[in-house]
């Protein structure tokens, strides 16, 4: 008599609309711009550098009599030291 469909989506339909979502995605979240933060910890670490220098430039003009060998910036990976 009446042939009458289902109004449900079939499991080939859903996976395939997961596998497009999955792919997108794929694509999508590493071309995302991250350089905000990027550029917040590179002015953080310039800022700490900058500390740094001007602590050993002070250092070696209050210590320039006694001192002969002076002081040394010392930077390894994300840290530094003053030798």
């Amino acid at each position: 008599m009446f042939n009458h469909r289902a109004k449900a989506y079939s499991a080939i339909e859903l996976i395939m609309v997961v596998l497009f979502a999955g792919i997108l995605a794929a694509i999508a979240i590493p071309r995302l711009n991250f350089s905000a933060i990027r550029k917040s910890k590179a002015s953080v670490t310039a800022q700490q550098i900058t500390t740094g220098l001007r602590r050993v430039r002070s250092m070696s003009l209050a210590d320039a009599a006694d001192n002969p060998y002076g002081f040394s910036l010392t930077i390894s990976g994300s840290s530094y030291s003053i030798a």
